[in-house]
């Protein structure tokens, strides 16, 4: 250690400026006064947050495509939304890349069904129907929106399914199928019950696409 060099310094936070300490003359142990002790303990105690609040925001991201994950939806449900939500008010849409094995099995491999997965999450960041919309891959080739009501349109559900089939599906590097269902108060005991109804009809309708 070089003379004059605090041996308090603490090289994981190398942004926080040291505290010359106070050599008592009595012990030769530094002493520090509470006011200071008091301002370091709250440094280190914000840089505590900041790091804790970087890595919950990280454990949300998809590494793959960049989007939200399943974690983001689970957090939103369990501290942003409300239960008290007015019905037609909050709606999902749950989509799901057809026949996904077909990319993974040909020459390309899985790399191929990687890249399917990279486009089309791509084309839906940028074709969502406005930036209050979320969209999250939500596992392998599984995706799920979160969609706003935010002019009050009466039929909400109708108009999120219309989007999908008249514009989301037209251009879409892969083909998907899709379940729409919109928060009602009356039948869902909480934003899971909604995402269900939502998995369920995308199910029906791959179902049918598949009976053709």
């Amino acid at each position: 250690m070089d003379k004059g060099e605090s041996r308090f310094h603490n090289p994981n936070y190398p942004d926080l400026t040291p505290i010359q300490p106070r050599n008592n003359g009595e012990t030769g142990l530094f002493a520090f006064d509470a006011s200071e002790r008091l301002y370091r303990k709250l440094q280190l105690a914000e840089k505590a947050l900041e790091d804790s609040a970087e890595a919950i925001h990280d454990s949300m991201i998809d590494p793959m495509t960049g989007l939200y994950n399943r974690r983001y939806y689970e957090h939103y449900q369990a501290t942003e939304f409300d239960l008290d939500t007015p019905s037609n008010k909050v709606g999902l849409i749950f989509l799901d890349i057809d026949n996904l094995k077909a990319f993974n099995d040909s020459p390309g491999g899985h790399d191929a069904g990687d890249e399917a997965i990279m486009s089309v999450a791509e084309y839906f960041q940028q074709n969502i129907r406005s930036n209050t919309d979320v969209v999250m891959r939500f596992g392998g080739d599984e995706f799920l929106l979160l969609c706003y009501n935010s002019h009050d349109t009466e039929d909400f559900e109708g108009h999120l399914c219309g989007f999908v089939a008249e514009r989301l599906s037209d251009g879409a590097p892969v083909e998907f199928s899709y379940g729409c269902a919109v928060y009602d108060s009356r039948i869902d005991d909480s934003l899971d019950a909604t995402k269900h109804r939502a998995d369920l009809r995308m199910y029906e309708r791959k179902a049918t696409k598949k009976a053709r």
